[in-house]
């Protein structure tokens, strides 16, 4: 029970370690490993245009400029409705100052006369945070009632080299900006997943389609100037990429975000998966597996002990535990599968977790019986190894026997030696069993491994009698 209890402990702080994020972290790392290994590419009609912040918005918090500029980029993409965009998309954070609005909505209208749908993002704020209910009163909210076809959250998080969202949020059931540019977005988000966790691509991709827009000129060197003959049939995602890049990937927003929209094709289908994040279905996949793996160990543990030698078996174990690991790791691949199906991911991390600590549990255990069963062998072969020349056996009870034995035992029998004048090796609890040993085993063996048995008589000594220590 207390091997049982210990790997019970071992789980339960390792499911706990959870609400730190420690192995969802891990998780995504791993997935983003594995999806490394064939890394998505951006869908090809997709372009992103960088507008740099005027110097007035970031000094005096002014939007008006930066307001006149995405106006007069959205006229010129409007020019020719034969070689406009498709759609543009607008990944801004429209605080409500209605300075240089009008400028804004004019350059809108002039997408729509051009038949060119338009979307913008609104911030709810840190991934991490609860989402503020008065969200939209921060908001310049004419633009999300009368100048876009639709809004979307852009609470898109990374970690490990993955994406991962979830495709409704807020108190009204916002959907993602990449679920929002569908028109059957309500559809999408009844039938994908909550959250979905996706591949990011490599930076080169998206710079290939980047293009700068600056009134005044101050785009960023070597930055790739409006084509001539338009942008037609691509969605267009605008942003500033100096500004908007406030991540530990250090890779700009709309950048992030059109990876969150390539891998939600035109026909709402996607690369990404839901991992499974309920605590007690997890914490059940975990004991599950750890019960797999126990149960392997032990029918292997037995059919070894029947083919195998004493002092052969403590050898065959760890090909045992390897055994018992593989096992449990099938189910859980079996699992995934299933999972899989249903578009969710099962965690690797705790998983493997509770299987590597099983099969080790169970090696340990068995490591421990093994060499007991040896050490029995061994015994009615009288070949024993012999480790002390005296084994000092006496109560503990009352708490002055131990100090009476030291000194009127323990002492004398430690000054004596052999007749070559070598010291003789003595058993005595105190000292001759490191900490964290197994005591009962200890004794045992050291009872079996003396040349002599020195009891030292006391009334409480008969009371223990045939224990191995008293």
């Amino acid at each position: 029970m207390k091997h049982v209890a210990l790997y019970a402990l071992a789980v339960l702080l390792a499911a706990a370690s959870g609400l730190f994020g420690v192995w969802q972290s891990a998780d995504l790392w791993l997935f983003g490993r594995v999806q490394a290994l064939d890394l998505p590419k951006l869908a090809p009609d997709i372009a992103l245009i960088d507008v740099p912040y005027p110097p007035e918005f970031k000094t005096q918090d002014n939007p008006e400029p930066l307001r006149r500029a995405l106006g007069a980029l959205m006229q010129e993409l409007a020019r020719d409705p034969a070689h406009a965009p498709r759609e543009v998309i607008l990944d801004f954070y429209f605080f409500k100052n209605p300075a240089g609005a009008e400028a804004l909505y004019a350059g809108l209208e002039a997408l729509r006369r051009a038949r060119v749908r338009t979307f913008a993002t609104v911030s709810f704020g840190d991934a991490s945070q609860p989402v503020n209910p008065g969200y939209l009163a921060e908001h310049l909210s004419e633009l999300y009632a009368r100048h876009v076809v639709n809004f979307g959250h852009t609470r898109i998080a990374h970690a490990g080299g993955v994406l991962w969202y979830d495709v409704s949020d807020g108190p009204d059931n916002r959907p993602a900006l990449p679920v929002a540019l569908h028109d059957n977005a309500q559809e999408l988000i009844d039938r994908l997943p909550r959250r979905l966790v996706s591949p990011l691509g490599d930076a080169s991709e998206t710079r290939a389609v980047t293009y700068c827009y600056s009134q005044e000129g101050r785009c960023a060197k070597g930055a790739l100037p409006l084509p001539a003959g338009g942008l037609r049939d691509k969605r267009v995602i605008i942003g500033s990429f100096a500004e908007d890049r406030q991540n530990p990937l250090d890779r700009p927003g709309p950048e992030l975000l059109a990876w969150a929209v390539s891998d939600l094709s035109a026909q709402g289908s996607s690369r990404g998966v839901a991992p499974l994040t309920q605590p007690l279905a997890l914490l059940g996949v975990a004991l599950l597996l750890a019960l797999v793996t126990a149960l392997t160990f032990y029918f292997g543990y037995r059919l070894a002990r029947r083919v195998s030698t004493p002092a052969a078996l403590p050898r065959r174990l760890i090909g045992v535990a390897l055994a018992a690991a593989v096992a449990g790791l099938l189910v859980w691949a079996a699992l995934c599968g299933l999972l899989y199906a249903q578009r969710m991911a099962l965690p690797a991390v705790l998983a493997w977790f509770s299987v590597l600590a099983a099969a080790a549990l169970c090696w340990h255990r068995a490591q421990g019986a093994a060499a007991d069963a040896l050490y029995v062998a061994r015994a009615a072969e009288e070949a024993a190894p012999v480790q002390y020349d005296v084994f000092v056996s006496y109560a503990h009870q009352p708490p002055a026997n131990t100090a009476w034995v030291k000194q009127h035992v323990h002492a004398p029998v430690l000054a004596a030696t052999h007749a070559d004048g070598t010291p003789l090796k003595v058993f005595f609890d105190e000292g001759s069993i490191g900490g964290g040993r197994d005591w009962k085993r200890e004794i045992d063996r050291a009872i079996a491994g003396s040349r002599v048995f020195l009891p030292v008589y006391t009334p409480r000594y008969f009371e223990k009698i045939g224990r191995a220590h008293v």
